[in-house]
């Protein structure tokens, strides 16, 4: 997926239609926190790593 510079992760998110419950995200190995989604802007070569959460039995 092509970001534009600039761009928020929860607008990322939001964009990609990933369902925002149940999700970790990583930006260059490091984790970012949920309320910090909103002020933390994407970068060219950035490195975004979204972890969903499984339930099973």
């Amino acid at each position: 997926m092509e970001i534009n510079e600039g761009l928020s992760l929860l607008q990322l998110i939001e964009k990609s239609g990933i369902t925002a419950t149940n999700i970790a995200v990583a930006i260059n190995n490091k984790l970012i926190l949920r309320p910090q989604w909103e002020t933390t802007v994407l970068h060219d070569k950035d490195n975004i790593v979204v972890i969903v959460a499984a339930y099973g039995g």
